[in-house]
């Protein structure tokens, strides 16, 4: 019993350094929620908290029961208002809006028939080189150390990519993904406007696994000939999986397209002398310098004598 004890204190301590607030002294009377709340189809225990919010005022805050149960107390007064739910799991916090609205009348689910709080994520793996592509069924929180791009336009055999600036990503916007190495990212969800500004792009997605003609899209990989460059090429598959942006088919004869980017696309390029300085510079003809920057597949290169990507521009070291 003690043990039990300290974890129900342990867990309204975390309650309310997470959802701070005291809605039950603000408000005189409560509706009685009784659900369930599930992530990505698994029932949520004990360990997560539940709490309801109307804008930015909490109206209720509860963990589940031994039986996943969540009984919670939804705080209010005689006026009509959204509810939205934030739940903290997994050292996270996930945000979902369902539509529910407060009255004064009516309570929500039964132990029978409980109220199902359904949050979901999803997951992106990046390339060896660090590329990947995304289109997100809710509004998403850009996960760090993840740079957003738009396909901006198409121009000689190559597609031009620019960074777009957000901490939220809108939800049914396809995008291009850059991070430093290889990795996996989960995009969490947000009841917030996506703040994203894209005038431009060309880029098409999907939320669920979408059938399509063999060779009808352009999916992002490595050409098959040549140097192998990445881009967006013909997708010989004909199911596009869930969560990808892509490219509509090109023109007759057009295999795809590699990708090409803005100066501003590429950031950290320097050149680095035999003393070990550094200067955001390309190299010059006849320095002792040895150069970093990116090749044509998008990876990290320093030395003498290659073809590498600096300040955005393709340039021969030698």
């Amino acid at each position: 019993m003690m043990l039990a004890l300290l974890f129900v204190g342990s867990a309204s301590m975390l309650a309310d350094d997470l959802f701070p607030g005291d809605p039950e002294h603000k408000y005189q009377n409560y509706k009685r929620l009784v659900g369930k709340v599930l992530l990505n189809g698994e029932e949520l225990t004990s360990e997560a908290v539940i709490a309801a919010y109307a804008g930015d005022e909490l109206r209720g805050k509860k963990s589940p029961d031994d039986e996943n149960m969540v009984w919670l107390q939804l705080w209010g007064d005689d006026h009509v208002v959204p509810i939205h739910f934030k739940v903290y799991t997994g050292g996270r916090i996930i945000e979902v809006d369902q539509g529910l609205k407060y009255t004064p009348y009516n309570d929500y689910g039964s132990y029978d028939n409980p109220y199902l709080i359904n949050l979901t994520t999803v997951t992106t793996n990046t390339s060896a080189e660090g590329w990947a592509t995304t289109c997100l069924p809710f509004n998403g929180a850009v996960p760090d150390g993840v740079t957003v791009y738009a396909a901006k336009s198409i121009e000689g055999g190559v597609v031009k990519i620019e960074p777009v600036s957000c901490s939220i990503l809108p939800n049914n916007t396809p995008v291009l993904l850059k991070t430093e190495t290889q990795a996996s990212y989960e995009w969490l969800s947000r009841v917030a406007d996506g703040d994203a500004t894209i005038v431009t792009n060309l880029f098409k997605g999907t939320t669920e696994a979408t059938d399509v003609g063999a060779r009808s899209v352009l999916t992002l990989g490595h050409a098959t000939d040549g140097n192998k460059a990445i881009g967006f090429w013909l997708f010989n598959g004909t199911t596009i999986p869930a969560n990808r942006a892509y490219l509509e088919k090109p023109a007759e004869g057009v295999r795809g397209y590699a990708l090409d980017w803005t100066d501003e696309v590429i950031t950290g390029i320097e050149s680095i002398n035999m003393n070990g300085d550094s200067a955001n510079a390309s190299p010059k003809s006849g320095d002792k310098q040895y150069a970093r920057g990116y090749d044509l597949l998008g990876r990290s290169q320093t030395g003498k004598s290659h073809l590498m990507i600096i300040n955005g521009k393709k340039i021969m070291v030698r």
